[in-house]
């Protein structure tokens, strides 16, 4: 039971994740030498993915709605 496409958005869908490229096998040293051009990327996006999760976190810990609540409720 998983999202049914239809139509443009089934294309749309093809597009973005490229289904219909072709895939280009690689040797072991040029996928080293892609891991090594993405690394850096990949480190910098997964700190910051990591870094907003946990502040987003903050925003709905018990710690912080909890107090709000009990104030709103109390005036």
């Amino acid at each position: 039971m998983g999202l049914q496409l239809t139509g443009r958005s089934r294309q749309i869908m093809r597009l973005l994740l490229e289904i219909d490229k072709p895939i280009t096998p690689l040797s072991n040293e040029e996928l080293e030498a892609q891991a090594r051009q993405d690394y850096r990327w990949n480190f910098t996006m997964n700190l910051l993915d990591g870094a907003f999760f946990w502040f987003s976190l903050s925003f709905i810990s018990a710690t912080t709605i909890l107090p709000l609540f009990i104030s709103k409720l109390t005036t």
